[in-house]
C-alpha cells in the first residue's frame, strides 16, 4: 500500500501554509460572489451532488464578521490563547485501490515551546516524527532516522490542533483573508472563506460557524464532524479525507484529547538525544 496515504492529513493541511500566505494582494472592497450550482462545489462527492444546490442572492457576511463569529464559536480568542499543550489519540482507517489498513495515531504538541511529535502505528508499518522550532526529524519502520526538510516540517506543523482560521488570523490578521461567499455542502448552508493565493476553500457551517470542510476542486476534500467541547474549546472528533485522483479515503476518529496536561519533555526529543 502507498504509505503516503497514512500521512495525507498533514500533507493536505500543508496547502494552508504553502499557498495560503503568499504575497498576493487582496482587497476587502472586492464584490462578494454568489455561488452557482456549477461553481460552488466542483469537488462534491456523489452524496453531495444529490442535494439541491440552489444559488442565492443573499449577501454573505464580511470576512470580519465570519472570522469573529467562527472564533467565538470555537470558544473565543481569550480561551484559544490559553491552549499550551494538546495530546490527541485517534483511531485511523485508510483505504485506496491497493487495500486498506487501520491503526493508531498519537499527536503531542507543546504550542508554547514549539515542540511536537506524531506517532503512527499501523501494524506492519510505524512512523514517528517531531520537531523543536525549525528543526525536525523522522524515522519509520522502513527508513532510518533523518532530518525533516523545511517543506516537510511546514506540512507537519500546519496540522497542529487549533482552528486554521484562528492560526492565520493570529499570525497575519484579517488581511490574510479574501471576501467570503455563500455555498452549500451536503445540504447545509455554509460560508466559503479563502486565504490569499490559496486554492483551498474553507467551508464554515452557517449555523454553527465551525469549519465543516477544507476542499480543493477536483482534488480533495477534508470533512470535519462530531464537534465536542473540550475545556471550553470546540474540537472535531471525526475527520474524513477524500482524495479524488488516487481514490483514497482516510477516516480519523479521536479517542481522547487532553489540553494543558503536563508533558514528558523527554518523549518529545529527537531519538538519541
Amino acid at each position: 500500500m502507498n504509505r503516503s496515504s497514512f500521512v495525507i492529513r498533514a500533507i493536505l493541511l500543508g496547502f494552508l501554509f504553502l499557498t495560503g500566505c503568499s504575497n498576493t494582494d487582496s482587497s476587502s472592497s472586492d464584490p462578494v460572489k454568489t455561488e452557482t450550482p456549477d461553481s460552488q462545489d466542483a469537488s462534491a462527492d456523489a452524496e453531495s451532488l444529490k442535494d439541491p444546490q440552489v444559488a442565492t442572492t443573499e449577501k454573505a457576511p464580511t470576512k470580519e464578521e465570519i472570522v469573529e463569529a467562527h472564533l467565538k464559536a470555537m470558544g473565543g480568542v481569550d480561551v484559544l490563547k490559553t491552549i499550551q499543550t494538546v495530546v490527541k489519540v485517534s483511531a485511523m482507517q485508510t483505504q485506496d485501490a491497493t487495500g486498506s489498513a487501520e491503526g493508531k495515531v498519537t499527536e503531542t504538541f507543546d504550542l508554547v515551546a514549539d515542540l511536537g511529535r506524531i506517532d503512527l502505528d499501523l501494524g506492519t508499518y510505524q512512523e514517528s516524527k517531531g520537531w523543536r522550532k525549525q528543526q525536525g526529524w523522522k524515522q519509520t519502520s522502513a527508513e532510518p532516522l533523518r532530518a525533516l526538510t523545511a517543506e516537510e516540517l511546514a506540512l507537519d506543523k500546519i496540522g497542529m490542533p487549533i482552528s486554521a482560521v484562528y492560526s492565520v488570523f493570529d499570525a497575519f490578521g484579517i488581511d490574510a483573508f479574501l471576501p467570503p461567499s455563500r455555498a452549500r455542502l451536503n445540504g447545509q448552508d455554509c460560508i466559503k472563506l479563502n486565504f490569499m493565493g490559496s486554492p483551498m476553500d474553507i467551508i464554515i457551517n452557517d449555523q454553527t460557524k465551525l469549519i465543516q470542510a477544507f476542499q480543493i476542486a477536483d482534488f480533495m476534500r477534508i470533512t470535519f464532524s462530531d464537534y465536542r467541547d473540550v475545556q471550553g474549546v470546540m474540537m472535531a472528533y471525526k475527520t474524513k479525507v477524500e482524495i479524488k485522483p488516487s481514490n483514497q479515503t482516510l477516516i480519523i476518529e479521536v479517542e481522547s484529547i487532553e489540553i494543558n496536561s503536563k508533558l514528558d519533555a523527554a518523549k518529545l526529543e529527537k531519538p538519541g538525544n
